[in-house]
């Protein structure tokens, strides 16, 4: 894996989008990263602490919900299909 600004390596890396239910707009993005030696937080945890950040940056949350993604998969401008619950390119 790649190593952090402090050369300490990374053991994971991982990333959730916040997006709204009806729409699939994605109105947060939630990376988590993980360096050796530290303990690796599960992803339920890691769902709640996106909805809680999404709301403390101003978002209501009613209506919001969490999709694990590929950090690759966020290159783009996306949004969420809320049929497949998977990310599609915004062309």
């Amino acid at each position: 894996m790649s190593e952090g600004i402090n050369s300490t390596p990374i053991k994971s890396s991982r990333a959730f989008v916040v997006y709204d239910g009806k729409s699939g707009a994605i109105v947060h993005v939630h990376r988590v990263t993980t360096f050796e030696g530290a303990k690796d937080s599960s992803a339920k945890a890691d769902r709640t602490q996106a909805l809680s950040l999404a709301q403390q940056f101003g978002h209501r949350v009613e209506g919001l919900k969490v999709l694990a993604v590929e950090l690759d998969e966020l290159r783009r401008a996306h949004r969420v299909d809320i049929k497949s619950r998977r990310l599609i390119c915004e062309s």
